[in-house]
């Protein structure tokens, strides 16, 4: 009986031993799993502890890799700019991506460029005054979104609250896009296609700054990006094949009088030349004259 009492003392020191020596390995699961075991039958519990330590060091092991995962994944972007577009683009509704996308062919086939591909360079300038019009419905458009949402807000805001002003507001800019596209559609296209652009870019502007209040949905924002980068760089197309127009333009007249002055130069150096040729000729021509009146006087 004593024998059995000391090996089972000798036992429970051998596994208080394992697990300090577990807990300064950094095992925590090990010292507070060994000590539990080997108390009461020391023999058949300890036995056990070659399989027992090996699943306690797997659950820290497998939360300390999900935590080095949570914090890589929050130190690298696990999704590129084209996959989270790529998933924006899937969240959209279906008809207003399909609406969309659609509104924006005009912009790009009726810039000068593709007309011109198109093999239709007569048309460049109806084409280019046609998407000046398109550009121009489409911000009065853009200003009307607000307007509706405004009239189909489900707040019943008292007169006086900061909820009755943002949406006094929002009907106060709904119809600022309308307003400053009269101006521009009376503008020739270069300088007209370049103001629908600053209007298209103000109006982007102002909806993510409703958007970060919350008055607007993160698919609308989304689908916008797209429709206004599109529509920018139509318009820009535009106003750089005018641009670049007026600039040729410009040169060739600058050559044309640079050749009209050169060529009143070289006549006039023609006369000069010429007027200076006639009085050699009539002082060469005068002596011998002279003498003849001298002589017939004699």
């Amino acid at each position: 009986m004593l024998r059995k009492v000391k090996l089972a003392h000798q036992l429970h020191q051998a596994c208080q031993a394992a697990a300090l020596d577990a807990y300064r390995e950094g095992s925590s699961g090990l010292a507070s799993w060994l000590p539990a075991r080997c108390n009461g039958n020391v023999g058949a519990r300890c036995a056990s502890t070659s399989a027992g330590p090996s699943g306690s060091h797997q659950a820290p092991a497998a939360a300390a890799a999900s935590t080095a995962s949570t914090s890589g994944s929050e130190g690298e972007t696990p999704l590129s700019v084209f996959s989270r577009q790529s998933q924006n683009l899937a969240a959209m509704p279906l008809y207003p991506k399909l609406l969309g996308f659609a509104g924006a062919i005009p912009f790009t086939t009726l810039t000068p460029a593709f007309v011109q591909t198109a093999g239709l360079p007569d048309l460049v300038d109806y084409c280019a005054q046609m998407q000046l019009v398109y550009g121009g419905s489409i911000v009065s458009f853009l200003g009307a979104v607000h307007w509706g949402l405004a009239m189909s807000s489900s707040t019943m805001a008292a007169g006086g609250s900061r909820a009755a002003g943002a949406l006094n507001e929002r009907y106060v800019w709904s119809v600022v896009p309308s307003l400053g596209v009269v101006p521009a559609l009376m503008m020739p296209p270069a300088q007209g296609s370049l103001a629908i652009a600053v209007l298209l870019g103000i109006c982007y502007i102002s909806d993510a700054a409703y958007y970060r209040s919350g008055y607007l949905p993160s698919w609308y924002m989304s689908l916008r990006g797209y429709l206004t980068l599109l529509a920018l760089c139509s318009m820009l197309a535009t106003t750089g094949h005018y641009l670049k127009r007026d600039v040729e333009r410009a040169k060739k007249l600058m050559e044309e009088e640079d050749a009209k002055r050169a060529a009143r130069l070289e006549a006039r150096a023609a006369e000069a030349s010429a007027a200076a040729a006639a009085a050699v000729a009539s002082s060469a021509a005068a002596p011998p004259a002279a003498v003849a009146q001298g002589r017939g006087r004699k």
